[in-house]
């Protein structure tokens, strides 16, 4: 090997540890993604669904007719039509993508706090959360950290403040003035405030206690 040739070995072996520097950074920000699903899946999905049981809880998000709609992204339909309109599973989670209307300038409510018709039927417990899994594992991440925020009152360890500024920040603005938004709390309010922006009947969305 001559001498020459070190300085080229050199800048080639530097470019190639810049490339692994930057796959290992994206491959650790997948796996915390991963983490959090494998979580909800062995935590906090099974939580909510033993919760809804013991409740009674009944929810059109959950229910085994609600079906992909093909009119709007991220949109369901009701397959018994008794809603004839269709509309995103949570308030809030897609508008960063731009490719939905406005839900409540429609008085559109999203599934989750719709009042479910008699022909309910609730989804198995391995099936359970299948309208809010994506072939995008950001959008699945989005929708159990909704799910989490709504059911529990906290969200990755902290208030879902971004839920409510989603629906509507004079909740997000409005909560900031009175104090209430101590990032590591539990929040005992948020679906009393989102439930009344889209004139839903509150008691049908429940805490997990």
């Amino acid at each position: 090997m001559h001498v020459k040739e070190l300085p080229e070995k050199i800048i080639n072996s530097i470019k190639v540890s810049k490339v692994l520097h930057i796959i290992a950074s994206r491959l650790n920000f997948i796996s915390d993604d991963r983490a959090y699903i494998n979580h909800f899946n062995k935590a906090i999905g099974p939580q909510v669904y033993h919760q809804h049981l013991d409740e009674n809880f009944i929810c059109c998000a959950f229910c085994i007719h609600l079906q992909k709609s093909s009119c709007h992204e991220y949109c369901f339909s009701c397959g018994k039509n008794i809603y004839d309109q269709c509309s995103t599973l949570l308030p809030g989670t897609f508008s960063f993508i731009g490719s939905h209307f406005d839900a409540l300038e429609n008085h559109n409510a999203p599934w989750i706090f719709k009042t479910p018709c008699t022909a309910f039927e609730r989804l198995s417990e391995k099936k359970y959360y299948r309208n809010f899994n994506s072939y995008a594992q950001s959008i699945t991440v989005a929708n159990y950290e909704a799910l989490e925020g709504i059911f529990t009152g906290i969200s990755r360890g902290k208030s879902p403040c971004h839920i409510c500024a989603s629906v509507n920040i004079d909740i997000y603005n409005n909560c900031v003035k009175g104090e209430k938004n101590s990032e590591n709390e539990y929040c005992s309010e948020i679906i009393e405030q989102i439930a009344d922006k889209y004139k839903a009947i509150i008691g049908m969305v429940k805490y997990v206690e």
